[in-house]
C-alpha cells in the first residue's frame, strides 16, 4: 500500500488586535492605494475600478458574490457551484444558449477568457475583454447584471446540466479528493470544510429542482453581497456610470439572506505533536512535517506586510537548501514549502516531501532537521 503521512506540530497563537474597519476600504494603518475608486451602490452592491494602459485596451471584469460552498445544507450540498453552472443557461435578457455565443461575438474564449469558480467561501465569475471598446464593456456589464439576478433556471435546462455537474464530479472524485478531505479533517476538524467541499455530493445534485436552485439564488445572490471589479484600459468615470446604469435597479429578493460572515468554524489550540495517515494504492508516497495556530488577526500596515515578505523569503531559502540535498538522495523528490493563512481561520507552515513507500521515515528525518 502506498501511503500519506501527514505530522502536524500545533503551537498557540498570541492574542493580538483586529481590525474591524472593512477589508475591501483598507484599514487607517494600510488605506486602500489611490489608483482604486471605489463606490457603492445605495443597494448595496459595491464596485473597484482601476485604469490601468498597460497592456492596450484591455480590459479585465470579475464580479465576485460572497456565497461559498459553506451556506449550503446537508441536502444542498454540490448546489452553489450547480448555479454557476447555471449562470451560462440562460436569463431574461438573454436567450437560453446564448451566452457563450454572446461573449464569442466579444472575442472571448470560454475558458481561457470567460470563467468562474465556486469555492468555500465565494463564488467569481471573469470575463477578459481583447478590447476596451464600448460595445464590448456594456456587454460585459449587461452579462454580469443578468447573472446577478435575472436567470431563468429553466427545469430542462437544469436537467440537461446535471449531467455535466455529476461529470465534473466524477473526474474530481477519487483518492486525491479524499485524501483532501481527510486532511481537512485532521487539521481543521472543527470547522465544515471536510463537510462542504465545493464540488457537493451525487445525491444532493441529482436531486436538485428548480425550487431549490431558486431558494439558493434568491437568498444569496443579493446586490450587498457583491463586488464588482473592473481593471484595465478604461476612462474610470464613464464605466463608473455604466455600472450605476446597470446595476442601481439590482434589488434583492423578499427572501435574501443577511450577510454576514459565513461560519466555517473554529481551529482549536494544541500544544502537543500529532500525527494522521491516508492510504491508497494509487497515490505516490508523500510526508508532510508542519506547524498550525489558530488566526491572529493584527492591524493590516506596512510592517505586517514587510514582515511577510521576510517569512517568504526565509521559505525560499529553505526550500533551495532542501532541494539541494535532494539531488543526493535516492528515492526522494518534489519538495514544495508552504506558509501562509487557511480560509482566514489558522496560519500554517508546511513541508512535504515525495519518498518512496520504504523510506517515507527517512523523509521524515530530512523535514525534522
Amino acid at each position: 500500500m502506498r501511503q500519506w503521512l501527514l505530522l502536524a506540530l500545533l503551537s498557540v497563537a498570541l492574542p493580538l488586535q483586529a481590525s474591524e474597519d472593512p477589508l475591501w476600504m483598507g484599514t487607517a494603518d494600510l488605506p486602500m492605494s489611490g489608483r482604486i475608486h471605489i463606490g457603492e451602490l445605495a443597494n448595496g452592491m459595491r464596485y473597484l475600478l482601476v485604469s490601468n494602459k498597460t497592456p492596450e485596451q484591455a480590459v479585465i471584469v470579475r464580479m465576485r458574490v460572497d456565497v461559498g460552498s459553506v451556506v449550503e445544507s446537508d441536502t444542498e450540498q454540490g448546489l452553489v457551484h450547480f448555479l454557476e453552472h447555471m449562470a451560462f443557461n440562460g436569463s431574461t435578457g438573454l436567450a437560453a444558449g446564448e451566452m457563450i455565443p454572446t461573449l464569442q461575438r466579444l472575442g472571448l474564449s470560454f475558458g481561457a477568457d470567460t470563467n468562474a469558480v465556486t469555492e468555500f467561501q465565494q463564488t467569481v465569475y471573469q470575463f477578459n475583454l481583447p478590447s476596451n471598446s464600448q460595445d464590448k464593456v456594456d456587454t460585459a456589464l449587461f452579462l454580469m447584471r443578468e447573472i446577478g439576478s435575472n436567470l431563468l433556471l429553466d427545469p430542462a435546462l437544469i436537467e440537461r446540466e446535471k449531467a455535466v455537474v455529476l461529470a465534473e464530479l466524477r473526474e474530481r472524485s477519487g483518492a486525491d479528493l479524499e485524501n483532501y478531505r481527510n486532511q481537512l479533517q485532521f487539521l481543521m476538524p472543527d470547522t465544515l470544510l471536510s463537510k462542504r467541499l465545493p464540488v457537493g455530493e451525487a445525491n444532493s445534485i441529482k436531486n436538485a429542482t428548480r425550487e431549490t436552485l431558486l431558494s439558493l439564488y434568491q437568498r444569496f445572490y443579493t446586490p450587498s453581497r457583491t463586488t464588482l471589479i473592473v481593471v484595465g484600459d478604461i476612462e474610470v468615470a464613464v464605466v463608473e456610470q455604466k455600472i450605476k446604469q446597470q446595476f442601481a435597479g439590482w434589488q434583492a429578493a423578499p427572501l435574501a439572506a443577511k450577510v454576514k460572515p459565513q461560519a466555517l468554524g473554529t481551529v482549536a489550540e494544541r500544544q502537543r505533536v500529532e500525527a494522521a495517515a491516508f492510504f491508497d494504492p494509487s497515490l505516490s508516497t508523500s510526508v508532510s512535517l508542519g506547524m498550525l495556530k489558530p488566526m491572529a488577526y493584527p492591524t493590516d500596515s506596512p510592517a505586517v506586510r514587510e514582515q511577510e515578505i521576510l517569512l517568504e523569503l526565509a521559505h525560499g531559502i529553505l526550500y533551495r537548501r532542501m532541494e539541494s540535498q535532494l539531488l543526493h538522495s535516492q528515492g526522494l523528490s518534489g519538495v514544495s514549502l508552504q506558509v501562509g493563512e487557511q480560509f482566514d481561520l489558522a496560519y500554517s507552515t508546511q513541508m512535504s516531501l515525495g519518498t518512496q513507500e520504504n523510506n517515507w521515515q527517512e523523509g521524515i528525518a530530512i523535514l525534522e532537521q
